[in-house]
């Protein structure tokens, strides 16, 4: 509903830094929640957005450096081509304040490579039910969660049930989320 994807924007740009001031690269598809989320926190927030249509690794160096991109959201497979890229030919990584990845495991190899340029890798666990990112991990401020998927975002609630008896588990237990 509208309400979902506002308060899904809300929570993620409460959750996590996300300024007027940043400048957006949308290169997920927006018939993604990946891609759509983001798009409503950059209205919501005031955020420039700058589309793509395809993503290509070399092209979306370029953007960065040539529209002084600050953020984007990927997935492990476009950032793993990023570095790629970055570590063949020199790119501008002056403005990119933080990438948002998550659409399964992200490699804390990657999180460490971006780190090395001062790019801020923040994880993202999302969901299409939830209308966004669920949860985010953030090595600045949960350096021992290394490997986690981070904490809810504000306004949300979860919980990892027992699929069987539908009863919520305790810390550490198996279940679904």
């Amino acid at each position: 509903t509208g309400a979902n994807l506002f308060w899904s924007a809300h929570g993620m740009s409460s959750s996590i830094e996300w300024e007027a001031a940043h400048r957006f690269l949308l290169a997920a598809p927006m018939f993604h929640i990946g891609g759509l989320a983001p798009l409503f926190a950059n209205v919501l927030r005031g955020s420039t957005t700058v589309f793509v249509a395809d993503f290509d690794p070399v092209a979306v160096w370029e953007l960065i450096g040539t529209e002084r991109i600050t953020t984007m959201m990927t997935v492990p497979v476009m950032l793993a081509a990023m570095a790629q890229v970055a570590a063949a030919k020199t790119v501008d990584t002056s403005s990119l304040v933080n990438v948002t990845c998550g659409g399964s495991a992200v490699p804390t190899s990657l999180i460490d490579t971006f780190a090395h340029w001062g790019v801020e890798v923040q994880v993202v666990y999302g969901m299409t039910e939830f209308s966004g990112g669920l949860t985010y991990y953030l090595p600045s401020t949960m350096p021992s969660h290394r490997g986690s998927q981070g904490r809810p975002v504000f306004y949300s609630d979860i919980a990892v049930i027992d699929p069987d008896t539908e009863h919520r588990l305790p810390e550490g237990e198996v279940g679904e989320i």
